[in-house]
């Protein structure tokens, strides 16, 4: 029999996959734990679906993350800061300061996390950051710092 995994099962298969099992084990232990449903046509036509569509959207998502990678790279963001006499920042810009400016500047929302820079930036003048966007895209930030 042909069953469809909707869980992970380690050692026998993966959600998402189809499998041929015997029709004892598939039946009284893989689809009465909740491991795998009966792969019927109606499953497996439903599956392909839920592939193609996976597939488009992976590659709308794809391009939409290319634009944004255009856009961020071909603009520098300028982040105003206190600065003290010794021509240091009070504190320092951090990720989440640079998501913020993009957000503002451009209405890209770009999670902190996936937003990378070698060090805390605490001196004024022209800095570099990465950031991966969707799609494991990545893309380098030129950042401004100035004087408030």
């Amino acid at each position: 029999m042909k069953v469809l995994f909707i869980k992970d099962l380690a050692g026998q298969g993966r959600k998402g996959e189809l499998k041929e099992v015997a029709d004892g084990y598939g039946l009284n232990f893989l689809v009465k734990q909740g491991f795998a449903v009966v792969a019927t046509s109606n499953v497996q036509l439903h599956k392909a679906h839920s592939e193609e569509a996976l597939k488009k959207e992976t590659e709308k998502t794809k391009k939409q993350a290319l634009v944004m990678k255009t856009e961020l790279e071909k603009r520098t963001f300028t982040i105003k800061s206190k600065i003290g006499n010794s021509g240091k920042l009070f504190g320092a810009i951090r990720e989440k300061d640079i998501a913020e400016v993009i957000l503002d500047t451009c209405a890209y929302s770009i999670n902190p996390k996936f937003i990378h820079i070698s060090e805390p930036i605490k001196t004024t003048g022209p800095h570099t950051a990465s950031a991966i966007l969707p799609a494991n895209i990545t893309t380098t930030i030129h950042l401004q710092i100035e004087a408030a």
